[in-house]
């Protein structure tokens, strides 16, 4: 993995910052920010996802099949930016799971990043998919009681910049962006239903592949 919760500073770090940080010379308490895992870190790593492995030598949490780089890696560094986000704010543990549904039984959406304590935040991050099914996807959480950051990889299929113009049509939101080039992120805005309608009147004016 890219990432670990250092568990002194209870705050999520990434590998090239432990190399970089002298005060970590001595002091690898790291766990998994997902499962919990006491993580071994690898000062010698050659690419992001070999900084970090579990001690127990089960797959690291964000390895899922599907997973590309080009997404894994903005879901590592969301998983880090949220995780720091909620503790700064609240000051409790924050516990969150990648690739979990919200809904129910049968109305249900499986998002990349969802956290359950002490928030009930949510996160897409998009790279390659052609239809966005924005629309549902974020009705769908709504429902369920969660907010969602909305992070696009600026590297995959879609103009980032014509997207936010195109939501920017029923709120005032920006979006998120991952540089794959600078590894850097931000989240953007947090959408809620209280910012944004996704009722009948309002999906009429979006294209089709934000529906």
């Amino acid at each position: 993995m890219f990432v670990a919760k250092d568990q002194l500073r209870n705050r999520v770090v990434q590998g090239n910052e432990v190399k970089e940080n002298p005060q970590y010379s001595s002091r690898w308490d790291f766990c998994c920010p997902i499962c919990d895992k006491q993580l071994a870190y690898n000062r010698s790593a050659k690419h992001p996802f070999e900084y970090f492995a579990h001690r127990d030598r089960t797959p690291d949490c964000t390895a899922t099949d599907a997973a590309t780089e080009g997404h894994r890696l903005p879901v590592e560094l969301s998983i880090k930016k949220i995780y720091n986000r909620i503790r700064e704010v609240t000051g409790e543990e924050v516990s969150l799971d990648v690739e979990r549904r919200i809904g129910s039984k049968t109305n249900f959406k499986i998002t990349d990043i969802r956290v359950t304590y002490p928030l009930k935040i949510a996160a897409e991050i998009y790279y390659k998919a052609s239809d966005l099914e924005l629309s549902r996807r974020l009705r769908t959480m709504f429902n369920y009681g969660y907010r969602v950051y909305v992070i696009f990889n600026l590297d995959g299929r879609h103009n980032v910049a014509e997207v936010e113009q195109d939501i920017q049509r029923l709120a005032p939101l920006k979006l998120g962006r991952f540089d794959p080039t600078s590894l850097k992120l931000s989240l953007g805005d947090i959408f809620d239903r209280d910012q944004i309608s996704f009722a009948k009147p309002a999906r009429e004016s979006l294209p089709n592949y934000l529906l």
